[in-house]
This record gives C-alpha cells, structure tokens and sequence, in this order.
C-alpha cells in the first residue's frame, strides 16, 4: 500500500488560527456565565454563542458582520429609543449580543489596532471603571454591570475606530441621508403618538413605571439626533452627489417642527439641537443657510398667528410661550415655577455629589457601580425607586468613580475633541472638504450629546450610550483614515469657499489616488 507522501496527495488537515481559538474560548465561557447568572435564558444564550460562533469561522470579516448589526441597531436605538432596549431575553438584550460580536470582531482584528493619545485615554477610563464596577458585583448583582455601561460601551468606540475603513465613511454618508428623511418625518409622529396613543401602544413586560412602551420618545435623545441632522443638512452632505431623497425646505420644515416639540419639552434636547449652528461656520457659505433661514421665519410667523397650545400630557405644553420660556430659563430665572423646580432640585443633587466627593471621603474611589446614587443621596422621586442616577453624566461618573476617574473622562473628551478640531484644520489645509465635513459633522454630534448628558441621563441607557460610544469611534477612524491614499471613487463635494467654486464632478476611478479622496 503507497503512502499518502508517494502518491503526492496529503489529506487536508483542519486547523484554526489561535485567534480563533482564542475567540471560542471566549465564547464558551460567555456562554456558561450567562447560564449561570440566568437559567431562564439559556436558551437565548445557546443561540448567541453559536451565532458568535459563526463570527469566529468568519475571521477578519466578522468586523464586517458587526458593523451591519450597528448599523441596524442604531436605526433602532434611534426610533425606539428606551423602547429598543429591551429586545431580548432579560437578561441579555439585543445592545450585549452585539456588544460582544464587538468584542469577537475586535480581537481577530488585533493586527488593526492604532492606540494613540485618545485610544489610550479610553482604555484607562474603562479600567478605571471596571475596577469601580467589579468589587460591587457581590452585593449588588446585576446593578453593578448594568450601571456600569457608563464605561463599558467604550468597548464600541474601540471597536469601531479599529473597524471602519474609508469606504464606509461614503456607505455611511448615503446611508444617513435616508435617516434623514426618516428623521424629520416619523420623529414629530413619534412625539405626538407615543403621548396621544400612550394606553394603547403595547409594553415590554417587567419593565419599570408600569411597563415601557415598545415605541418610546425620548426628547434629549431626539434633540441630538436633529442636531446631527441639522449639521449633515448644512454641511452639504445631505446633497452630495446625490439627489436628495427629500427637498431641502421639507427637510427644514419637518427638522424644525421636531425641535419646537422637544425644545418645549425639555431645556437640554433644544439646546443640543441648536448646537448643530456650529456647522455654518465651517462651511461659511450663504447658500447652505437659504432654506433655513427662509422656512425658519415662516414657521415662526406662522406659531406667532396662530399660537398653537399642543398638550401631551406632561407639565409643559409644547407652544410657543413654553418654548420661549425655556430659552429664557437657560440665560437666567423664568416665570415658570416647574422649570425653576427642576433646576433647584438638579442643583441641590449636584452640589452633594461635588461635596462627598471633590471636598469629602469618596474623594479617591467614589461610591462605585450598583449602588443606586438616588437612594443614598435622598433624591430619589419615583415610587418604584427607577431612578439611580442623577440628570448629569458627567457628574455620575465622578460620583461612582471619584476624582479620579472624573479626570480621565474629562481628559478623555478634551483628547477627542482636539483630534477632531486638528482633523477638520488639517483636512482644510490639504484640500479634502468631504473629509472637512465628515469630521465637522461628528464633532458637532459629539458636542450635542455632551450638552444633553449634562442634563440627561444619556449614557447610563443603550439607546444613548451605543450612539455616543461608536460615534466616538466614527470620528477616531475619520481622524485617521482620511490621511491614507487607498484607492477609491473620488469624491467632490462643492468647495468650502463658493467663490472659487468648480462644477461637481466624478473624476474616472484611474486617478482617483492621484485625487486622494
């Protein structure tokens, strides 16, 4: 009998990187922790291993498989808001099976990691974090984790930024066009519906407040969302080689009536939305601000005339009065007694935090994740005890991790910040305005969510911490990929200066490395 050496044929041996068993591993032990903490979900933990499982057979491409399912659960996020995370089989929801196909992308992706001054800053604040989180596991269970996606979804912006190549910033920018349209005709529905139609919209069961609406409107959340798309209109990438899949004047039309509904409603999402201002003086063309500036006064004359008193159901009516109470109460007193209230009772929390830790014995460590902050400072409101946190991210975090880790947020977000203003300066000066825009358009959802989480609970919750985390990540990418001369369609957008400004055209794909976009 010849050997399989003699004949010149070798039976094919089946190996798999160590990576890959690095990642089963992983996700086997997942695996038996979710078993372990929830019996009652083993079924739903069964499934999402063998579907990571498939991530791990993928490889490399597994990022790719991720970033789909972001995608898809962003849009949802951004719809649904509170009512989109509770997806799932408690206690794993939709938000940790794509948390951990993150994780499973990210680590068969080691070789693409770029760790700069940002990245670093990230991966010192979720330590921080973890070492402020697991200590608390014991006494509070499942609180202390769940708490603790403050710095856990960080694992996202790593992800993210180590993912996304340049061509999907061009996958992205037509693809938010259509969340745009989305955005500012649904948005004003969902505002109304979820208010007018509240008893009969069905509800995710064991959910706190008597059970949270599958379609829920969250005004902080929507005012960052218009500011983004405020800012993506006014960049000119709504219109970007690209019909519009709206005209301009509706998209204003439907932009403005979302921010008088969220702006009469809540203080912090108008002043997020408004934020989206910042992008005409990037742009610094008159003719990105026609259709604004002409629906923007006919809107306005139009409230004044008719003086519409819209009432959701809440303390504050949206109307035009409530809405200049609102902006008078962010520059000084208002005659409304429930705005005043709000602000003391906000104040009077903050300054206990700021007391106990900065000038007290929680100076170093903070009280930690799990502990419900409402309960033990005494500002718990909710009969049921829903409510943990203050309407402050900032100050949470500095509350459950001390000064400490309230520096290196704080460092973390000036870090961010300057990597995207040096992006957008440096892009300017080498002639790239879709890479101008793009870093332009993210520096200002950054800043709209920063705004609303100083008077929202915005990260504790999926919906607002996976859009925050993996927006970060977009703009680590875009600070990075936009340098490099990979060849792809170019692109040419109109000029940032309209004086000089030539014809739209699609260069042939054979000098699009010599064009650089």
């Amino acid at each position: 009998m010849t050997s399989p050496s003699a004949t010149g044929f070798r039976p094919r041996q089946l190996s798999l990187p160590s990576r890959e068993v690095s990642a089963g591993v992983l996700l086997g032990a997942i695996g038996g922790l979710g078993a372990a903490i929830a019996p009652i979900g083993v079924l739903g933990v069964v499934a999402g291993t063998l579907l990571l499982g498939g991530l791990v057979l993928l490889g490399a491409r597994s990022a790719r498989a991720f970033l789909g399912a972001l995608a898809a659960l962003l849009v949802v996020y951004a719809f649904l808001a509170r009512g989109g995370a509770y997806i799932g089989i408690a206690p794993i929801y939709v938000s940790e099976v794509v948390l951990v196909m993150g994780a499973v992308a990210l680590l068969l992706n080691l070789r693409r990691v770029r760790l700069g001054a940002v990245e670093l800053l990230l991966i010192a604040f979720m330590i921080w974090g973890a070492a402020r989180t697991i200590p608390y596991i014991g006494a509070y269970g499942l609180d202390a984790p769940r708490d603790g996606v403050t710095w856990e979804y960080g694992l996202f912006a790593l992800v993210v930024a180590t993912t996304v190549v340049r061509l999907d910033f061009l996958r992205i920018v037509r693809g938010y066009r259509w969340f745009v349209a989305a955005f500012v005709i649904l948005m004003p529905l969902i505002a109304v519906g979820t208010r007018v139609f509240d008893s009969v919209i069905p509800r995710w069961p064991n959910t706190p407040l008597g059970g949270v609406t599958i379609v829920f409107f969250n005004n902080g959340h929507a005012g960052v969302h218009a500011a983004g798309v405020a800012a993506f209109v006014l960049l000119g990438l709504y219109t970007l080689r690209r019909r519009a899949v709206l005209p301009e004047p509706l998209v204003w039309i439907g932009w403005l009536v979302t921010v008088a509904i969220v702006g009469s409603l809540n203080r912090a999402a108008m002043l997020a939305a408004f934020s989206s201002g910042l992008a005409a003086g990037v742009v610094r063309s008159a003719g990105r601000l026609t259709a604004p500036l002409v629906v923007a006064p006919l809107l306005v004359a139009t409230l004044l005339l008719l003086n519409p008193v819209v009432d959701l159901g809440t303390t504050r009516k949206v109307s035009f009065d409530q809405l200049v109470a609102n902006v008078s109460s962010v520059f000084g007193s208002s005659e409304d007694r429930d705005l005043e209230g709000t602000a003391a009772w906000r104040i009077a929390w903050w300054n206990k935090i700021v007391g106990y830790t900065v000038e007290g014995p929680y100076f170093w460590d903070g009280k930690g994740y799990g502990i419900n902050l409402a309960d033990s400072d005494g500002f718990q409101v909710n009969w049921d005890g829903s409510l943990r946190a203050p309407h402050n991210g900032h100050l949470e975090i500095l509350a459950r991790s001390g000064v400490p880790g309230f520096v290196l947020w704080v460092a973390l977000q000036a870090a961010y910040a300057v990597a995207l203003l040096r992006g957008i300066w440096a892009a300017r000066r080498a002639g790239r305005p879709f890479w101008v825009r793009v870093q332009a358009w993210l520096f200002i959802y950054w800043l709209a969510a920063m705004i609303n989480l100083s008077f929202d609970p915005y990260l504790e919750g999926p919906h607002g911490g996976i859009w925050f985390w993996s927006l970060m990540g977009l703009g680590l990418a875009a600070t990075r990929v936009w340098r490099t001369r990979e060849v792809e369609p170019a692109i040419e957008p109109e000029p940032l200066e309209p004086a000089a400004a030539p014809a739209i055209s699609i260069r042939p794909a054979a000098t699009a490395a010599a064009v650089g976009e």
